[in-house]
């Protein structure tokens, strides 16, 4: 075998040799890449969906908030109407007491009206 043979054999050999390594190289940062753009993609599904419990979280608050303001006004409706049936019962009350004093007093009279008859 002549030197001529065996250095285009190396010489070959030595330009497989890069071709594979560039390869390689060419490969691994296509991976790296990837593996990058994998990377975002996670974290921006993560913060869609931090976001998205932050925004659930919100209206659920927002619900409660506006749930307790119903019942609040719902309650001072509920002392109105009662505060307006205990005035009715105690103007109620009253008239009954006036009209028994009155029918008292009637009684009363019409006693002292007998009596003075009976005394005449």
């Amino acid at each position: 075998v002549d030197s001529k043979t065996t250095a285009a054999t190396t010489t070959a050999a030595a330009e497989e040799d890069a071709r594979r390594k560039l390869e390689l190289l060419v490969r691994k940062k296509k991976e790296a890449e990837e593996a990058r753009k994998n990377e975002e993609a996670q974290r921006a599904a993560e913060a869609a969906e931090a976001a998205a419990a932050r925004k659930k979280r919100e209206e659920k608050a927002a619900a409660e908030e506006e749930r307790k303001k119903k019942a609040a006004e719902a309650a001072k409706r509920e002392i109105e109407v009662k505060k307006k049936l205990l005035a009715a019962r105690q103007a109620a009350l009253k008239k009954k007491a006036a009209a028994a004093a009155a029918a008292a007093k009637k009684a009363a009279e019409e006693a002292a009206a007998k009596k003075a008859k009976l005394l005449a």
